[in-house]
């Protein structure tokens, strides 16, 4: 049976056997300052493609811009908070909510507004060697 990069990237979730953890290779200096890395691997049929997990946390009156990644991002908010996106819209990130941004799809900046911390759990699977996300003009 021929098996596929979502064939492992389950047995990463289940066993974790299958992959080789290394560095931070796909992160660089224009990543948010918050954002603490917890594994990264890449799969040994797809030594093109990293997988890192992370988690990030934006306090009261910090702020993400617009951007995109080089693969596909998947977002667990781990404790929500009222977030302004940059149309200026109020909306709330609800604890438990999950999202997933497929690669290359510019998506929207926020600031959080109130007194509570934003922390989310992200998993990114994207090309190896880029930088974990890119602002367009």
């Amino acid at each position: 049976m021929k098996r596929t990069l979502t064939h492992y990237l389950s047995l990463l979730a289940l066993m974790g056997g299958f992959i080789i953890p290394h560095g931070l290779s796909a992160q660089t200096a224009n990543d948010t300052p918050s954002l603490h890395e917890q594994k990264s691997a890449t799969i040994p049929e797809a030594p093109n493609i990293e997988v890192i997990a992370s988690r990030v946390e934006f306090k009261p009156g910090e702020y993400m811009k617009w951007h995109y990644h080089h693969g596909i991002e998947v977002i667990y908010v781990i404790q929500g908070a009222d977030v302004q996106l940059s149309d200026t819209a109020t909306t709330t990130f609800k604890t438990g909510t999950t999202l997933m941004i497929p690669k290359g799809v510019r998506h929207e900046g926020f600031k959080v507004i109130g007194h509570q911390t934003l922390k989310l759990f992200l998993v990114h699977i994207v090309e190896r060697n880029k930088p974990l996300f890119d602002q367009k003009p």
